[in-house]
C-alpha cells in the first residue's frame, strides 16, 4: 500500500473528526487515571494478596472496568490510525499528517486547540521544532541535513 500524503486541504478536513476522537481519548486516559489510581490505593490498603479462592476477588469490577476502558481508548487510537495520520501525544492532542512540501516529506502538525492547520515540521523534528506554514516552507533546492 502506497504511503498516502496530505494536501493542507485533505488535513484540515479531517481535524472536526480527529478533534472528537482526541478529545474522547483524553477523557478515557484520565478516567483510566483515576480508577487506577483508586484500585492501586485500595490494594496497598487492604492487601492484594489476601484474597482466597473461597472469597469473590473485592478487585475484580474495578479491574474489569480498567481493561474496558482500555478497550475504548484501543478502539479510539485505532480510528485515528485508520485515517493514516499519527497521533503523537495524548496528553497535547497531537497530531501529525504525513505530506509533502515542494517535494520534501513533512508533517503538518496540529495540536488540540488548534481550529486548523498551521505548522509543519521535517519527519526528524517534532512539536518544538514546528514552523508556521505561513513563513518558513522549503525550497525545492533546500539542502537536508546529511545529504
Amino acid at each position: 500500500m502506497a504511503k498516502k500524503y496530505f494536501t493542507l486541504e485533505e488535513a484540515n478536513r479531517l481535524i472536526p473528526f480527529l478533534r472528537g476522537e482526541v478529545e474522547q481519548l483524553q477523557a478515557l486516559k484520565q478516567e483510566f487515571e483515576v480508577q487506577f489510581s483508586e484500585l492501586r490505593r485500595l490494594k496497598m490498603l487492604h492487601g492484594a494478596g489476601n484474597v482466597t479462592m473461597e472469597r469473590e476477588d473485592p478487585f475484580f469490577e474495578m479491574e474489569a472496568r480498567l481493561e474496558f476502558l482500555q478497550i475504548q481508548a484501543r478502539g479510539i487510537i485505532h480510528r485515528i490510525h485508520e485515517a493514516e495520520v499519527q497521533l503523537k501525544d495524548i496528553d497535547m492532542g497531537l497530531v501529525d499528517f504525513p505530506a509533502k512540501l515542494n517535494g520534501q516529506e513533512v508533517f503538518f502538525c496540529w495540536r488540540l486547540g488548534e481550529d486548523r492547520i498551521r505548522h509543519w515540521h521535517y519527519v526528524w523534528e517534532g512539536y518544538y521544532y514546528r514552523k508556521s506554514l505561513d513563513d518558513e516552507l522549503p525550497g525545492e533546492d533546500d539542502e537536508l541535513p546529511g545529504e
